[in-house]
């Protein structure tokens, strides 16, 4: 199993914007930073990307809202301290956030195509260090 973990603020995929007859990625610089980030972890793990069937999850830690008040982040501290998800459910939607994140492994040469991906699970939940974790395991059999 490989852990990879992108540090600040989860990013959702947008789509391009058509100016004069020509596209502008607006997450072109995001997706270079998660691109690097991803890389630096790879680099002594091994330098090609999987070739197999993968099992990928995504946890999306967001960060807390400064609008909640004082009661409100004191019970997030206890929910917390006790490991119980208080869950992110508001924008960004859960499918952008992994589409984005699963062309960024195809990118920093993780998988060799985000295809290769076929089984996996996101979660969304507020978190004191918003960040990314990635879970990847190869899987050897691909019967259900």
């Amino acid at each position: 199993m490989i852990t990879l973990v992108v540090l600040g603020i989860p990013i959702p995929w947008a789509a391009p914007t058509f100016s004069r007859g020509r596209t502008y990625d607006i997450r072109h610089k995001d997706k270079e930073a998660i691109t690097g980030a991803l890389k630096e972890q790879i680099k002594p793990h091994f330098n090609f990307p999987l070739l197999t069937a993968c099992k990928v999850d995504f946890f999306f830690e967001m960060p807390i809202p400064k609008y909640w008040s004082k009661k409100k982040r004191l019970a997030f501290d206890v929910e917390w301290e006790q490991k119980n998800n208080v869950w992110h459910y508001k924008k960004p939607d859960r499918s952008n956030l992994v589409k984005l994140y699963e062309d960024c492994l195809e990118k920093a040469g993780v998988l060799s195509n985000d295809s290769l991906i076929v089984k996996g699970d996101s979660q969304k939940y507020y978190s004191p260090t918003p960040r990314t974790i990635i879970l990847i395991q190869p899987l050897e059999d691909l019967c259900p």
